[in-house]
This record gives C-alpha cells, structure tokens and sequence, in this order.
C-alpha cells in the first residue's frame, strides 16, 4: 500500500475526530483535552512531564527532519 495514502488516510482522519469534537463540545473530545487528561497537565508533576516530552519530541523530529 501506498505510504502517503496511509499517511492522508490517517491525517482525514484526524481532521473528522478533531471536528467532531470540536462541534460537539463535549468534554474531552478533542486531541487538546485527551493530551491535558493523559498528561494531568493541572498538577506541577503532569506540566513538567508534558514540558520534557514535547520539547524532547520537538527537538528530536527538528532533528530528524533536517539532519537523515
């Protein structure tokens, strides 16, 4: 199978998960709320440890983009 089908596929995907929640307005619907909840980002220890693992992420893809 094609890898940018796969790719689009899932990014459509997204996109109609994301609307949805976003046109429900339902609590924690949306990729934002479920990253807040999966993270506890209202505790100190949950914003540190989202902080590190998006800057870390962030740094490694800039990386991995620009440099392979």
């Amino acid at each position: 199978m094609n890898p940018n089908l796969i790719w689009i596929s899932w990014l459509v995907l997204f996109g109609i998960l994301e609307t949805i929640g976003l046109v429900t307005k339902r609590r924690e619907d949306t990729l934002s709320e479920r990253t807040r909840a999966w993270f506890k980002t209202a505790t100190p220890a949950g914003r540190i440890i989202f902080g590190v693992t998006w800057a870390a992420f962030s740094l490694w893809y800039f990386l991995h983009i620009l440099f392979q």
